[in-house]
């Protein structure tokens, strides 16, 4: 039979070892910020590698399954599936293209990428598009969760 007096310290054990044991949990799923930087650098990297491999599945995989991508047409596509259908498709034209990240912010599981796509199609010229990606960390790392791109109007002759 347990007394009143060691369940009271059991409770008190308890109690005061809670706290630890959340803020180990806590700092365990911490991210350095530089760790976090290099590795959404490494997805930007992945990113244009397969885009430039025309690898429809390989670009997909880098997005969450419930990722939303606006492209640069205005139309909007819902869900890992519906990502990878449109990459499939559209694969073979995917002209050659450069990222250029001008700021990323992280705000612990979550990031923000904006920057520059230039992209060079087979015919020549060169096509530029400002694009906004938020990515989230999960315990498989970072994944592209909002995708959009919006294209820069060529400049006017003068």
């Amino acid at each position: 039979m347990i007394t009143a007096r060691r369940s009271f310290s059991f409770l008190l054990t308890l109690v005061a070892a809670a706290p630890m044991a959340l803020q180990a949990q806590i700092a365990a799923d911490r991210v350095p910020l530089r760790t976090a930087l290099a590795d959404i650098s490494t997805l930007r990297t992945e990113y244009a590698e397969a885009y430039n491999k025309k690898d429809a599945a390989g670009i997909a995989k880098l997005y969450a399954k419930d990722a939303v991508s606006i492209n640069a047409d205005g139309s909007v596509l819902n869900g890992y599936d519906a990502i990878l259908g449109a990459m499939k498709s559209g694969a073979a034209e995917f002209p050659h293209l450069v990222i250029s990240s001008d700021t990323v912010q992280v705000y612990g599981a979550t990031a923000i990428d904006q920057g520059l796509a230039t992209m060079h199609p087979a015919g020549g010229g060169e096509v530029k598009a400002r694009y906004l990606v938020v990515l989230r960390r999960d315990m498989n790392g970072w994944k592209i969760l909002r995708h959009t791109t919006i294209p820069l109007a060529p400049a006017p002759a003068m």
